[in-house]
């Protein structure tokens, strides 16, 4: 399982991990995320999130900075 090689390269334990997902240890946590990106209408990567506001896909400076700027 490719989840499995990533938690190993990233230096965690592998039963740990994969223990963690047969379980969905953290199914609260990754279903609110799910939530909160469906929210800020991430379709797609990369997003940049400000506040309540978010851009989708590459972005130019500019728009990076009025999205900081209008969510301050």
């Amino acid at each position: 399982m490719v989840l499995l090689e990533v938690a190993e390269t990233a230096g965690l334990d592998r039963d740990a991990a994969e223990e963690m997902i047969s379980k969905r240890s953290f199914r609260d946590a990754v279903d609110a995320d799910w939530k909160r990106a469906r929210e800020l209408g991430v379709t797609g990567v990369p997003t940049f999130v400000s506040g309540n506001q978010g851009l989708v896909g590459a972005q130019p400076y500019e728009a990076l900075e009025q999205l900081i700027r209008t969510s301050a």
